[in-house]
C-alpha cells in the first residue's frame, strides 16, 4: 500500500472490497475462543495450586469481559476481587485495571481509575516514556477529590453512565526506566481513564508524545520504533504501538491526528510492513505483536494492510497454530501460553479500540472525532 492509498483509508475516502470467503467464520472464531478460555481456567487454577507466579490477573480478568463471559461467572468475580483489592504497584496492571473498570462502570469505579491514572502520571519518566513502575505515595491523595466512594463489586453486566464530575490529575514524582510496551499500555489505560473524567495534566501527554516521535529509529522519515523489551517482537508490533499512542494522545489533547507527520508515515510503514508484522524470525507467530498491529490498524480504520485483510489473515493463522489443549504458545513457548493465550483472545475479539462519544459519555464538543 502506498502512502497515498494509506492517507486515503485513514481519511475514510478509499473503499476496500472484504473477501468475506477467506474469513474465517464467526462460529469457528468463538469456538477457537471458546477452548482457549477453558485452558486458562485450567492453567490458572494449577498455578494457584501450586504456587507458581502466574499472569497477571488482570489480563486474564480483561480477556474474560471481552470475550462474553458472564460477569457473575465465579473466576470472573474471584479475579475482579483480588484486582481492586491491590495496591497499584507496575504499569502493566494498573492500565489494565483502567481499562477494565471504564469498561464495566466508568462512574461507580471513578475512585479506582482515578488512583490507575495517579499512578500512571506519578510513573512517567522524564523523558515521557513508561517503565514497568513502582508505588506512589500520592495514589491516595486522590480521594480527597472525589467525594463518593465507589461500590467495589462487580455489576451484574457492564454499564455506561453518563460522566458528570472531572477529576484532575497532577504528576507528583517521576517514573525510572522506558520501554515501549509499558508506554503502549499507559496510553490505552491514560484514555479509559479520560473517559472515566479524569483529566491528566497536558505537559504528561505532551511529554509522551515527545518520547515517542524521539523514539524513532533511522531517518525520521521512516517513522519505526524498537525498544528494549520489544528487541523480540515484528518491528512493525512496535510501530503499531507507536501509532496507536500517538492517536491516544492526539486524542486526549483535542488535536487533529491527521497532522501529525509522525502518524502519518507510522501509519504508512504499517500498511507496508503488515507481513514483516506478522510474523517473528523463523515464521513464529507474536499474539502480543498481532494484538498491537490490530489495535493501531482499527484505530487508523485500515481494513487492510499491504492489501491483505489483516483480521482474516490474522485469524486464520492463529486457529491454525491453536494447540489441542486450547492454548497459544507460538512466540516464548510453554512458559507464555497463558501470556499468548490472552492476547490471541483480545485479536480475535478485537479488543482495546478507544471509543467515539457516545450517549453515556460526558458532551464534549471540542473533542474531534477520530
Amino acid at each position: 500500500m502506498t502512502m497515498t492509498a494509506a492517507l486515503l483509508a485513514f481519511l475514510d475516502l478509499a473503499s476496500f472490497s472484504q473477501g468475506e470467503n477467506s474469513r474465517p467464520s464467526d462460529e469457528r472464531i468463538e469456538e477457537s475462543v471458546k477452548k482457549g478460555l477453558t485452558f486458562l481456567r485450567a492453567r490458572e487454577k494449577e498455578d494457584r495450586a501450586a504456587g507458581r507466579p502466574k499472569v497477571p490477573r488482570e489480563l486474564v480478568l480483561w480477556t474474560l469481559i471481552v470475550s462474553g463471559t458472564p460477569l457473575q461467572d465465579p473466576f470472573c468475580e474471584r479475579l475482579f476481587d483480588e484486582t481492586v483489592s491491590a495496591k497499584p504497584d507496575a504499569t502493566f496492571p494498573v492500565a489494565l485495571q483502567a481499562i477494565i473498570l471504564e469498561s464495566l462502570d466508568r462512574v461507580r469505579f471513578a475512585l479506582p481509575i482515578a488512583k490507575c491514572a495517579k499512578f500512571l502520571a506519578d510513573n512517567q519518566t522524564e523523558e515521557g516514556a513508561w517503565g514497568h513502575g513502582s508505588p506512589s505515595i500520592y495514589v491516595d491523595d486522590i480521594e480527597y477529590g472525589i467525594r463518593r466512594r465507589p461500590i467495589l463489586r462487580l455489576p451484574e453486566a457492564p454499564q455506561d453512565p453518563r460522566v458528570l464530575n472531572r477529576v484532575r490529575i497532577k504528576q507528583d514524582r517521576r517514573g525510572e526506566e522506558a520501554d515501549p510496551w509499558d508506554s503502549f499500555f499507559a496510553a490505552l489505560g491514560l484514555r479509559a481513564a479520560q473517559d472515566a473524567g479524569c483529566v491528566v495534566e497536558s505537559p504528561v501527554v505532551r511529554t509522551a508524545v515527545e518520547a515517542w516521535k524521539d523514539g524513532r529509529v533511522g531517518s525520521r522519515e521512516a517513522n519505526r520504533w524498537k525498544g528494549s523489551r520489544w528487541t523480540e517482537a515484528p518491528p512493525a508490533a512496535v510501530t503499531a504501538s507507536a501509532v496507536s499512542s500517538l492517536l491516544i494522545y492526539s486524542h486526549l489533547l483535542r488535536e487533529d491526528p491527521r497532522r501529525n507527520p509522525a502518524i502519518l508515515g507510522g501509519a504508512d510503514v504499517l500498511a507496508r510492513s503488515w507481513h514483516g508484522g506478522l510474523l517473528r524470525t523463523g515464521g513464529e507467530l507474536h499474539p502480543a505483536g498481532l494484538f498491537a498491529v490490530g489495535v493501531a490498524a482499527r484505530l487508523l480504520d485500515l481494513p487492510t494492510l499491504a492489501d491483505q485483510d489483516w483480521f482474516a489473515e490474522g485469524a486464520r493463522l492463529l486457529l491454525g497454530a491453536q494447540r489441542p489443549d486450547g492454548s497459544w504458545r507460538a512466540a516464548t513457548g510453554d512458559d507464555a501460553a497463558e501470556w499468548d493465550t490472552c492476547f490471541v483472545i483480545l485479536f480475535l475479539k478485537k479488543a482495546a479500540v478507544p471509543q467515539k462519544s457516545s450517549p453515556g459519555r460526558a458532551p464534549t464538543p471540542t473533542r474531534p472525532e477520530w
